[in-house]
């Protein structure tokens, strides 16, 4: 069967035109899969394991923009907002205060609505982070003690 230039184009739209019903937003609560929107902030949640306490910053064109303090041996929950994070890229680092050495969480692609656990060891060098989307927020990577 031979198709006319008419009758392609007419295929190719009726493809585009039922594929965009899937694209429409929810109504409503706050349903899975619902669109967070690009200004809700990160939630950050520190666990210090280090003895020491440290000073949390945020790392954005080389520049250091100071988060908080976070006791030691101790945890501390902070809300980030959009000026943190611009161009969805997040780099955190934790100095201890009056001490040596520092930890990073390296290069992080972080969203709007996304949770974020910054795990501080003993050797701070060791330390990690997870990012967490927000549909996952009740499985999050927590540890329990």
């Amino acid at each position: 069967m031979r198709f006319t230039r008419v009758s392609r184009l007419a295929a190719v739209g009726i493809v585009v035109l039922a594929g965009a019903g899937g694209c429409r937003p929810t109504e409503g609560g706050a349903g899975a899969g619902e669109v967070v929107p690009i200004t809700a902030p990160v939630s950050l949640f520190v666990e210090n394991n280090n003895f020491a306490d440290v000073n949390v910053y945020a790392v954005r064109d080389g520049v250091s923009r100071r988060i908080g303090t976070v006791m030691g041996n101790g945890s501390a929950t902070f809300q980030l907002d959009r000026s943190y994070f611009p161009t969805n890229e997040l780099v955190l680092i934790a100095v201890p205060i009056g001490g040596f050495g520092r930890g990073s969480s390296g290069a992080l692609s972080v969203y709007a609505g996304d949770q974020v656990y910054f795990y501080l060891t003993p050797v701070l060098n060791q330390s990690s982070a997870v990012v967490v989307p927000p549909e996952q927020d009740s499985q999050a990577g927590r540890r329990d003690h």
